[in-house]
């Protein structure tokens, strides 16, 4: 089952390259650029964030959407996205993630089975940049991977994605992106 709660923050990038690196999570080149990217801040204060596990189904997409169609799908049930920051926590605080079958593995143009997508704010359209992390599970070893995608990319009704709820932010919080 995966956690409905996150500790997010209080780690800076170094930190939590360590830190995965120690739990043996293994992290593609994308995924090791966007933590070079300016897009990716992290919060010097740890606070608790609740996060939704969603399908574009769920959002009412039954024939899948595109970036634009399930961010405002998710804002209308009132979710916001996530910083970049929150998929390395994710990764840290869930490692009982189901695996994922190992021969399929290779797929293009979708996520992968067993993939959940954390929504984050798109970049601009350059096909050239990462856009954010999914995580994944095959055999025993645990992913954080980085993808490039487009805001016409077509996400299939069965993608799994993780959004934030908002909550009050005080001292113990991060401020939550809408």
């Amino acid at each position: 089952m995966p956690p409905r709660h996150i500790t997010l923050g209080g780690l800076d990038k170094s930190a939590l390259l360590e830190r995965l690196e120690a739990q043996g999570v293994q992290i593609n080149e994308i995924g090791r650029s966007l933590f070079q990217d300016r897009r990716f801040t992290t919060e010097p204060m740890p606070g608790t964030v609740e996060v939704v596990f969603v399908t574009v189904a769920d959002l009412g997409l039954t024939h899948g959407g595109v970036y634009a169609q399930v961010a405002e799908r998710a804002r209308a049930r009132g979710l916001c996205l996530c910083p970049l920051e929150l998929a390395a926590h994710l990764r840290l605080q869930w490692l009982n993630q189901p695996s994922a079958p190992v021969e399929a593995s290779a797929v293009r143009h979708r996520a992968p089975p067993g993939a959940v997508t954390v929504m984050t704010e798109a970049p601009p359209d350059d096909e050239d940049l990462p856009w954010g992390f999914y995580l994944r599970r095959l055999g025993d070893t645990l992913w954080l991977r980085g993808y490039r995608s487009w805001s016409g990319h077509l996400k299939a009704a069965d993608e799994c994605l993780v959004f934030m709820r908002p909550g009050e932010p005080g001292p113990q919080k991060p401020e939550l992106r809408r």
